[in-house]
């Protein structure tokens, strides 16, 4: 009979990790089998619901994109938009964009990503206009993030 050799302690530590998961795996087929536990939609959306919050709480920490920061109304005596938050991010190409707080919709701010709003799906910063207020300052504080 030969003798295994010694395995390092990464092997070690992912043969364990790997019946760990491997025992988990069996432990919910049981678990469903039963009718308790998760189905597998329901698995998905819980690992959604987690990466999102570990998402969420590294923008908060600041340890986001360093081309996007938030900006809000208060900042800006100014503000044009109808809307009161958004993110200011410096795109490729230094197009600037800000996207509405709580809504998908993405508005191009200088001439860079006025271009390419319609490749981009962006709208442009108009269809948001209040009808005063300038996009000068956010365009530079913009191009600051480039």
């Amino acid at each position: 009979m030969t003798q295994r050799p010694e395995l390092d302690a990464e092997t070690k530590a992912r043969i364990e990790a790997e019946e760990a998961y491997r025992a988990q795996v069996q432990a919910q087929q049981r678990s469903q089998s039963k009718g308790r536990g998760m189905g597998c939609g329901q698995a998905l959306l819980w690992c959604v619901g987690i990466i999102v919050f570990f998402g969420v709480l590294t923008q908060l920490r600041g340890g986001g994109d360093p081309h996007s920061r938030p900006v809000t109304a208060t900042e800006y005596a100014d503000w044009p938009f109808q809307f009161s938050s958004g993110t200011l991010t410096c795109q490729p190409d230094q197009a600037i964009t800000l996207a509405q707080a709580n809504s998908t919709n993405v508005y191009a701010l200088n001439g860079t990503a006025l271009g390419q709003a319609k490749a981009q799906g962006w709208y442009e910063f108009s269809a948001a206009y209040r009808g005063e207020g300038s996009v000068g300052r956010l365009i530079e504080d913009g191009l600051k993030l480039c």
